[in-house]
């Protein structure tokens, strides 16, 4: 795999020849899953340095953890004025 590319859980998956589901579940440390598949999983990710994806994980627990701000066009004079006396 390309250096640059990132390791994803479908990629951990088919190496080690497992679920994509088990994988996560694995990561997450799931109850479920055998402490063996769950130490095999964690060392082949510590090992191929996989990171999750954040962007995957806010859109599965819909939530971005993001605050827009909207500003008034600063360039504006009358805005600009109008703050300044204010």
């Amino acid at each position: 795999m390309k250096q640059n590319t990132p390791i994803t859980l479908k990629f951990l998956a088919e190496k080690l020849k497992m679920s994509v589901s088990t994988v996560s579940k694995a990561l997450n440390n799931y109850p479920t899953i055998n402490e063996y598949t769950k130490k095999r999983v964690q060392e082949m990710a510590k090992e191929l340095h996989f990171t999750p994806n954040k962007s995957a994980i806010n859109l599965k627990e819909r939530k971005s953890r993001i605050i827009g701000v909207i500003l008034p066009n600063l360039l504006d004079h009358f805005f600009y004025e109008e703050h300044l006396r204010g």
